[in-house]
């Protein structure tokens, strides 16, 4: 082989697990990629100058080696903070990435990633009537075979299906997984606790965004997405997690092929589906998990904007036992952030990250109203956007399903104007109204996906309702300082933890003075300092588990 010097360039997009594509840009076909590279601070570049000698693959690195490394050889992926970004020999003409290709690629990846690839799961039952009333159960897989999963050993896991509610109030089939510990946790005391039948704290999870179709479901994930980050951390202490995948991820088609979206960024709707699965979960166990019996809720980003939005259900439709809930870097009011982005409010890493969202609301506010149509997505875009749901592909693949193209470039600003996106935005939104708490929010100073500004305005405008309308909640909010939208999870965790076993356990009173005076509103700000911040590895992502350790690491979702 001849030796060619070239250059390996990616963006590095930080976005939500969720949103902006993944873009990739070659200068030669034949790629063969090194651990590290010079990380540009202004944007996220990393550059690799790779020599091929004679089929050996000698490397010579541009600056020092980063916690963004990555390997690629031959044929095989490059595995992105994201998921996955194959680099292979599949460019155009023109010398750029075949997005087809790539993406035929990325989601066998995915495919790969998933606990039952074909998993006969998520069919609907023909008992499915949009009749039932929300939250009966349609299906119970009492004991998920976790051979092909990576769940912790002595955990267990379940899967339910059950109905819910979209936002337009339309019965819809979903499902949810349920992650059982070994055992209660020593501090949780139930009357109906016996050696025979163990009773449950319990926490209703939501996930941040995994996509938009039926292959995007964490419960067929094998690591279940969140791992270590919260699902698994739960557990290990002694606390069940329920957690829905939202309708239309999963379970995508009744019994009669009709088929089911997922109604992205309307979290009041996702909100359902977790009040939901909750129902469903108690009705499917009731021994383990008491109608009665204490809950808590826990979202991430798209989920912590669905988590946020069940605390404002509950002061309207209460379930029993309901504690508090705990909303990571909330996506809240979204499509105000992404007004900011266009009217360059906002960084140009943001920006980039918030005009990929914007692509994903376009297609949940089409789920809601189907001649939307996709408004305010281009004609490149669009056509991308076909390429992506042809292949049925996650976030990762998302991303190179757009590899190539600016993400200003797939979507319109007319979008942030239009008056079904305002109605959307109306009917959808979080944050300025009255709740059910405790509410503690966490954010995350060095956050690239969400607008922290607004976020703040939006926590403050939601105190002022509390104080105004003489409530008696608590608002309570934390700003880690040098952390980014994933680490964010791990960075808090001493904090979060003990607030939930707190409050499960009905101990919040005795160990905390955050609540003592239960007469009035309670709304408070404060800034965590952390610990050798500056030389903290920070991802924008998440750094996913090693699966497999050969030539070419593999990572699991």
């Amino acid at each position: 082989m001849s030796t060619d010097a070239i250059t390996l360039e990616f963006k590095l997009l930080p976005c939500l697990l969720s949103s902006a594509a993944h873009c990739v840009r070659l200068s030669a076909p034949d790629v063969v990629a090194e651990e590290g590279g010079e990380i540009d601070p202004e944007y996220g570049q990393a550059t690799a100058d790779i020599a091929q000698k004679s089929g050996e693959q000698s490397r010579t690195m541009n600056g020092q080696r980063t916690h963004h490394g990555l390997i690629v050889r031959g044929n095989t992926f490059l595995l992105s903070l994201a998921g996955v970004l194959p680099l292979l020999s599949i460019v155009s003409s023109q010398g750029l990435p075949d997005p087809a290709a790539l993406a035929q690629m990325g989601i066998e990846w995915e495919t790969s990633q998933h606990a039952s690839p074909n998993s006969t799961f998520y069919t609907v039952p023909q008992n499915f009537s949009r009749d039932l009333a929300p939250g009966m159960l349609l299906a119970v897989e009492q004991a998920t075979n976790l051979s092909s999963y990576l769940v912790p050993s002595s955990l267990t896991l379940s899967r339910i299906m059950y109905t819910t509610t979209n936002l337009n109030g339309t019965i819809q089939p979903a499902s949810a997984y349920v992650l059982w510990p070994y055992a209660p946790a020593p501090w949780f005391a139930s009357s109906s606790n016996s050696s025979s039948s163990p009773s449950f704290p319990l926490v209703a999870w939501a996930h941040g965004t995994s996509g938009l179709f039926a292959t995007c479901a964490p419960s067929n994930y094998k690591a279940l997405m969140y791992h270590y980050f919260i699902p698994f951390a739960l557990a290990k202490q002694g606390i069940a997690v329920v957690a829905p995948d939202y309708a239309g991820l999963g379970v995508s088609k009744t019994p009669d092929g009709t088929h089911i979206p997922h109604e992205y960024s309307a979290s009041p709707a996702q909100a359902n589906d977790l009040a939901n699965a909750v129902i469903a979960a108690r009705a499917a166990f009731p021994s383990y998990l008491p109608s009665t019996g204490p809950f808590a809720v826990v979202g991430h980003s798209q989920g912590g904007g669905v988590a946020w939005a069940y605390a404002q259900r509950q002061l309207e439709d209460p379930l029993p036992g309901y504690r508090g809930t705990v909303a990571f870097a909330p996506g809240v009011q979204v499509v105000e952030m992404i007004t900011k982005a266009w009217n360059g409010g906002v960084g140009p890493i943001q920006t980039d990250t918030l005009l990929g969202v914007q692509r994903l609301i376009s297609a949940g506010i089409t789920a809601v109203y189907p001649s939307f149509n996709f408004t305010g997505v281009t004609a490149v875009g669009y056509d991308r956007w076909s390429i992506l749901a042809k292949v049925q592909g996650c976030m990762p693949t998302s991303g190179l399903a757009f590899a190539g193209l600016e993400n200003r470039d797939t979507v319109t600003p007319d979008f942030t104007n239009d008056s079904t996106t305002l109605e959307f935005a109306q009917r959808t939104k979080v944050g300025g109204k009255p709740f059910k708490g405790p509410l503690l929010v966490l954010a995350a100073e060095d956050d690239v996906s969400l607008q922290r500004e607004v976020l703040e305005s939006i926590v403050d405008e939601t105190c002022e309702v509390l104080e105004a309308g003489n409530s008696t909640e608590s608002l309570e909010y934390a700003l880690y300082e040098g952390v980014n939208h994933f680490p964010l999870i791990s960075a808090s965790q001493a904090e979060w933890m003990d607030w939930l076993k707190e409050r499960l356990s009905g101990e919040a009173g005795s160990k905390k003075k955050r609540d003592c005076d239960a007469s009035k509103a309670r709304c408070t700000k404060r800034r965590v300092k952390g610990f050798r911040t500056d030389v903290s590895v920070q991802f924008p992502l998440p750094n996913f588990l090693v699966t497999k350790a050969e030539a070419v690491w593999q990572y699991g979702l």
